[in-house]
């Protein structure tokens, strides 16, 4: 599965590291030229309790995605709340037919998201990992791995085919 992550700040960063460690299709999207830019020639660093590792996924400009046209199975959000609207309007062109967003943010954003992409694209999220950014390229895990870091759920509250993916997926994310 092909995914977009955008907004590769702290906690955008920690599921991004994991998720490249684990051998994931990632693409990641950030509006920090500095940050891309460092993600590119010397990969991202994480910081853990546990451990230390730099991943070398591909980063992208926001403005590189209109040129590149990738196209998710999977979008994860992780943005400030403030930029939900927007980024799901700028992502949505960018989503697979059978693809959706994920909003790992603070806040509960699925509605803004819904809204703007409609139900069937949105699968809820909550975020409990601890996380924290300071420089460009480096992003640190502040909680426990062994703490629970996501929990993910249907709008519709059934347990669905793609939702046992993304809980695959989301198990190798932190």
């Amino acid at each position: 599965m092909k995914i977009g992550i955008l907004g590769v700040g702290a906690v955008g960063g920690v599921i991004s590291g994991y998720l490249a460690r684990a051998k994931h299709d990632i693409t990641l999207i950030d509006i920090w030229p500095e940050h891309v830019d460092c993600i590119n020639e010397k990969g991202l660093k994480i910081t853990a309790f546990e451990e230390e590792f730099i991943v070398t996924p591909r980063a992208l400009h926001l403005g590189e995605l209109s040129r590149i046209r990738p196209e998710f199975d999977i979008v994860i959000l992780s943005l400030k709340s403030y930029d939900t609207a927007w980024a799901s309007k700028f992502i949505e062109p960018h989503i697979a037919s059978d693809g959706f967003v994920v909003s790992a943010q603070n806040s509960i954003n699925e509605d803004t998201i819904a809204s703007v992409l409609g139900w069937s694209k949105v699968v809820g999220c909550v975020v409990t990992l601890g996380a924290g950014m300071y420089t460009a390229g480096h992003v640190e895990r502040t909680s426990s791995i062994e703490k629970l870091a996501f929990t993910i759920g249907e709008p519709s509250g059934l347990v669905t085919k793609r939702l046992e993916q993304l809980s695959e997926i989301m198990n190798d994310g932190g």
